[in-house]
C-alpha cells in the first residue's frame, strides 16, 4: 500500500469503527455507564382534596369573571360568576350569578365540574347576559387539574376556564 492508500485506509477503518460502537451505543436498551434512562411518567396521586380552596377565573371570550371555592371532597361550595359590559373606558358587570355544584378529580388529574345556578336566587341577568349566564352554567365540564392542585383547567363546548388558585 502507498502511503496515500494506506492513509485513506485507516481514516475508512476509523468511520467505520466509530459507527460501529455508535450503532453498539444506541442499541444498548438505552444504558449507558451504568445509568439507564427512566421514561417520562404520567401524573399521579391527584384526587377531589387536590381541588380545595378559592380559585379566580377570567373568561374574555364570553366577557366574563369569577370566583369559585371548593371544598376537597367534590363540592363547589359557592362561587360567582359576573357577566360583564364595556362601555369605554370602563367594564361594569351587568349581572351576578351565585353558583355551586360538584367535581370529581381521577389520580391522573382529569376530571368532570357541573356548576349549578344556586338554589331560589331570582336570576339578575336579562336579555343577552341571560344566555351567556346559562350557557356557563348549562352542561358539565372537563376538568384538568395542574400544577398540584394550583391550577384548574375547565372546558365546556365553546367555554374554556383557567382558575387559578387565590
Amino acid at each position: 500500500m502507498g502511503f496515500i492508500s494506506g492513509k485513506l485506509f485507516k481514516m475508512k477503518f476509523a468511520a467505520v469503527l466509530a459507527a460501529t460502537i455508535s450503532l453498539a451505543l444506541l442499541t444498548s436498551c438505552g444504558s449507558f455507564g451504568g445509568s439507564s434512562v427512566t421514561p417520562i411518567q404520567a401524573a399521579t396521586g391527584y384526587s377531589n382534596a387536590s381541588v380545595s380552596g378559592t380559585y379566580a377565573f377570567v373568561n374574555s371570550a364570553k366577557f366574563m369573571i369569577g370566583t369559585i371555592t371548593a371544598n376537597g371532597n367534590g363540592n363547589i361550595t359557592s362561587g360567582t360568576v359576573n357577566v360583564l359590559t364595556s362601555s369605554a373606558p370602563t367594564v361594569t358587570p351587568s349581572c351576578t350569578i351565585s353558583v355551586t355544584g360538584t367535581y370529581t378529580v381521577q389520580s391522573s388529574g382529569a376530571g368532570t365540574a357541573t356548576l349549578i345556578v344556586t338554589a331560589g336566587q331570582s336570576n339578575p341577568c336579562s336579555g343577552g347576559y341571560l344566555s351567556q349566564a346559562q350557557e356557563f352554567v348549562a352542561a358539565p365540564y372537563l376538568m384538568e387539574v395542574a400544577q398540584q392542585g394550583s391550577s384548574l383547567y375547565l372546558l365546556n363546548g365553546s367555554t374554556e376556564i383557567t382558575a387559578t388558585k387565590q
